[in-house]
């Protein structure tokens, strides 16, 4: 899987900010994309959250955004949000 990581640089991130940059990139890779794994580390939480993924090393959401089609994962910041997409 392909890795594209953007920095931001002392520009204060959330949820909401990191995902219109997400998919302003997605968008330019493949206009036809669609979203199948996300983290947010600093809330604690990810989607989807699958139990039998966890097996392969990964964390669940993870191993389910790669399992099921994810081919670019987008790291926004400093890995804070984590956006696995088609």
């Amino acid at each position: 899987m392909e890795t594209i990581t953007i920095t931001v640089g002392s520009f204060r991130l959330n949820f909401d900010s990191a995902w219109k940059i997400f998919w302003a990139v997605a968008k330019s890779y493949n206009p036809h994309t669609s979203r199948m794994a996300w983290f947010d580390r600093k809330q604690g939480r990810h989607s989807p959250s699958p139990k039998e993924c966890d097996a392969a090393g990964l964390p669940g959401w993870e191993e389910y955004g790669r399992i099921y089609g994810g081919r670019r994962k987008v790291v926004v910041g400093e890995e804070d949000y984590v956006f696995i997409y088609t």
